[in-house]
């Protein structure tokens, strides 16, 4: 039987070695009587250190408790003689103390002040790992459950987190619509990454607010919303505008940061701010954009902003329909407004790049119900890919669905249905409520029933929004 060592077995009497390491010892304890006994003895001798350091001795020790012992005698005092003047008893102190100690017990006292330089290693490299944590943000997680937004770094370490009661509701909408409520991103080309979000921590009272934050958890901007009142053609509208799903585009020092803020109908804007929280520009809109993405349509290395939502500015209900705006972020500046909704009374914005028209009326009037865009799916394969579903009064969201494909120069490519669409319409044209047939020349028609806004009108070939000339 191989027998640890004296050292093993000390080092397994204060605690110290891994668990594996002590599985194995305490295995060999319970068979080797021999090694149990010295694991005894050691605990009791520092049992008897640990009492003495706690209790300081006031008499000699004992011969037989000394560790280095000399056969001869010592002469004993005794009362034969004068007695000697004594001197006034004076309190030991703590030093005092363990120099005491250290003098009857050198070998306890060496061990123990090797662990006091191990501890004070392991301390002073614990705060040196703390000085040297990567404080670059990497991603956040939201904390549903714990109610916290929580950012990491690369290592996965958490660097800060923030209390919120609306993460449910921020995850639930970033995957309905394909966007991110919280972006992690190097606003300033300098290596240095910024938390921006728009989820309404605790400090937010009835409304979010657009936040910059660094990895110390400083919070570098902070922009409130609230109630904005503007005009739309001699009409006065006054709205809680809410913030939400940041849009980060640009490239180096040259990032922009967008948000889209509405109350959930018209009118709504578009704001650029830069890395510093400044607003840089606006770009109204009458009608809903529901969601925003950057995309570098171009191949370019630079990104433009796809907007999905709808127009309301016309009269009648035939006249409000889904919409997709392509903007060029770094044009957005000063308070302008959309070319196709005028009436705002502010300059017309030159951030255009297309602004695309869809008809889904006819299929939506069967189900009683007006198309929305829902959300940009992807951009794989050099395509844009757009879900459309639709609303009733009645039912909420319901039919028809469908997909939209566009290419990077904006033209449509194809149209797609959902097979419940597909059953849903077979049941209203055997009811009676609808003479449509839902197949491939049907899906021809609402693509070629897309239309472009140049400017000035609406056309059927693929065009750019032409920007207005300078004012004089």
């Amino acid at each position: 039987m191989k027998h640890p060592s004296e050292y093993t077995i000390e080092r397994y009497v204060l605690g110290d070695g891994k668990a594996k390491e002590r599985l194995v010892i305490e295995r060999h304890l319970r068979r080797c009587a021999g090694c149990r006994e010295l694991e005894q003895q050691m605990r009791s001798f520092y049992a008897d250190v640990e009492h003495e350091l706690r209790h300081p001795i006031r008499e000699p020790a004992a011969p037989q408790r000394s560790l280095v012992r000399q056969d001869q005698n010592v002469d004993i005092w005794n009362s034969i003689g004068p007695l000697p003047v004594k001197r006034p008893a004076m309190l030991l102190t703590w030093w005092q103390q363990v120099r005491g100690v250290a003098r009857l017990h050198p070998v306890v006292s060496g061990f123990a002040a090797f662990s006091l330089i191990g501890a004070l290693t392991l301390a002073v490299l614990y705060s040196a790992t703390g000085l040297f944590k990567d404080k670059n943000p990497s991603y956040v997680h939201y904390d549903t459950s714990a109610g916290m937004m929580e950012v990491y770094n690369n290592e996965n370490e958490r660097l800060w987190e923030m209390p919120s009661d609306f993460l449910a509701g921020a995850k639930e909408g970033d995957e309905k619509c394909n966007m991110r409520s919280t972006i992690v991103s190097d606003l300033n080309g300098n290596g240095k990454n910024l938390v921006v979000t728009t989820v309404r921590l605790a400090d937010d009272v009835n409304v979010n607010s657009l936040r910059i934050i660094d990895g110390t958890m400083s919070v570098l901007a902070k922009v409130g919303y609230g109630a904005r009142q503007v005009q739309f053609r001699g009409t006065k509208y006054e709205a809680q505008f809410n913030p939400f799903s940041p849009i980060i585009a640009g490239t180096g020092k040259e990032k922009s940061i967008l948000i889209i803020s509405n109350n959930g109908r018209s009118p709504c804007v578009v704001t650029r701010y830069d890395p510093s929280g400044n607003v840089v520009g606006e770009y109204w809109h009458f009608g809903d954009f529901r969601g925003g993405y950057a995309v570098d349509l171009n191949n370019d290395g630079k990104d433009e902003v796809v907007l999905i939502g709808s127009n309301d500015a016309g009269s009648a209900e035939v006249d409000h329909f889904p919409v997709i705006v392509v903007l060029d972020p770094s044009k957005i500046s000063g308070t302008t407004e959309c070319s196709s909704t005028r009436g705002f009374g502010f300059p017309e914005s030159n951030a255009e790049l297309y602004y695309i028209r869809l008809d889904l009326n006819e299929i939506c009037h069967a189900f009683q119900s007006y198309p929305i865009m829902e959300k940009l799916l992807s951009t794989s394969e050099n395509v844009l890919r757009f879900s459309t579903n639709a609303s009733s009064p009645d039912h909420g969201l319901t039919f028809p669905n469908f997909e939209f494909i566009f290419d990077k120069r904006l033209n449509a490519v194809e149209v797609k249905n959902e097979d419940q669409t597909v059953r849903e319409i077979a049941r209203l044209k055997k009811e009676g409520k609808t003479s449509i047939v839902l197949n491939s020349a049907y899906l021809e028609k609402i693509k070629h029933a897309i239309r472009y806004w140049d400017g000035e009108e609406w056309t059927k070939d693929v065009k750019k929004v032409v920007a207005p000339l300078p004012a004089k």
